[in-house]
């Protein structure tokens, strides 16, 4: 199965729980089920980056992707809890934050999609005295 569609899902996880904590419920047990899924979302997220990365831009790229990525999800876990305790500030509550993580997580997802197949891998050059390449003959 392409990676694109396990990480459309992963990445479209959190729409359950942006919905489910909009919902009134003083129930801690009922809160459970949203966290879970959640933590399950960016679980999956984190180990979905390298493997895109790698089939879509080879390994030759793994590095700077990578530090690409991950600096680019630090300013975002910076950034988030400043952002959402700002939103709390001015409307006493994290309900457009929530909001918000709807869209975003379908977009999120329709982009994934949206990715093409794996590009062809070059072909591997053997060369002589690799481990299971003959040696040329003698001539």
């Amino acid at each position: 199965m392409p990676g694109k569609y396990i990480a459309a899902a992963i990445y479209a996880l959190p729409i359950l729980p942006c919905a489910a904590l909009l919902t009134p419920n003083d129930d801690p047990l009922a809160r459970l089920f949203p966290i879970f899924a959640l933590g399950l979302s960016v679980g999956g997220q984190v180990h979905m980056h390298p493997y895109l990365g790698t089939r879509y831009f080879g390994l030759r790229s793994f590095g700077t992707l990578m530090g690409f990525i991950g600096s680019i999800t630090s300013i975002a876990v910076g950034l988030g809890p400043f952002l959402a305790g700002w939103v709390f500030d001015a409307t006493q509550g994290y309900d457009l934050v929530l909001i918000a993580g709807i869209p975003i997580s379908i977009a999120a997802a329709l982009l994934l999609l949206s990715l093409g197949r794996y590009p062809d891998a070059p072909a591997r050059v053997d060369r002589p005295g690799r481990l299971g390449t003959p040696e040329p003959a003698a001539g």
